[in-house]
Order: C-alpha cells, then structure tokens, then sequence
C-alpha cells in the first residue's frame, strides 16, 4: 500500500499546476490573444473600408456611417483590452504587445478616420498617411514577398 503522504502531495501538486496554469491563462494569455483578435479587426476594417474612407464624403452616407461606426469601435475596442491586460509594461518590454503609446495614438487615428468620414473635403493624402501609421503602430505587415 502507498504511502498517504505522497498521495495528498501528488493531488496538491497537481491542483497547485491547475490552479497556476489557470491563472496564466485568464490573466496573460487571454487578454494577449483578445488585443490580438482586435489588431486583426482593425486591418480587417481598414482593407474593408480603404475605399470608403479614400473617398470621404462622396460615398453613400449609409456605408460612411457603417464605416464610421466600424473604425470607431474598432479604437474602442483596442483601449478596452489595452487597459485589460495587467503587468502591460512587462509585456511591452518583453515585445509581446505593441507599445501603450502606438496603441493610444493608432486608437486616436482610427477615430479621427472615422471623423472625415463625413468630410467632402477631407485631405486623402493625410487620410491614407493615418492609414499607413496605424498600421505601422499595431505591427500590421505585408509579408514580404508579398
């Protein structure tokens, strides 16, 4: 017969790597993959709505306001699990994430997109260059032999 000592510390070694596993999970892994999950809606939006947003203010007012909306919370989106991820100084040093300051200016510029939406006399220049920096900001790359 086994000794009970080892069974009790088999069964609390295993819950204490559940437990801590777990914890990994909802705090780091989650919230990482949840920003992620954003940052892909985002260059899915900006390819969605190049043509929107590169005709600002001729479009349909219903796709600018489907457009708008769809940028709009997009930044909204990208602050909330921004600010959901704890210890993201750590994970910015480490390189896992994008900086806190590229993610706050890349959600300022998809806000401002969604702002000239509705300007007819909006500079396209400047809208595809906020295009390009949000996309710098967040690590969102072509491949390169693409």
């Amino acid at each position: 017969m086994s000794d009970p000592l080892t069974f009790i510390l088999t069964v609390m070694g295993g819950i204490i790597v559940f437990v801590s596993g777990q914890i990994i999970m909802k705090c780091l892994i989650e919230p990482i993959y949840a920003q992620s999950n954003v940052i892909g809606e985002i260059a899915y939006s900006l390819t969605m709505y190049s043509n929107i947003y590169g005709n600002a203010g001729v479009v349909k007012q219903e796709k600018m306001y489907e457009a708008s909306e769809s940028l709009r919370k997009c930044a909204s989106q990208l602050l909330a699990k921004t600010y959901s991820l704890k210890l993201y100084w750590l994970w910015e040093n480490l390189r896992i994430v994008p900086k806190f300051s590229s993610i706050d200016l890349a959600a300022q510029r998809l806000i401002a997109l969604s702002n000239y939406l509705f300007n007819s006399e909006a500079d396209i220049i400047k809208l595809c260059e906020w295009e390009r920096e949000i996309k710098h900001l967040l690590r969102i790359y072509k491949k390169e032999n693409e």
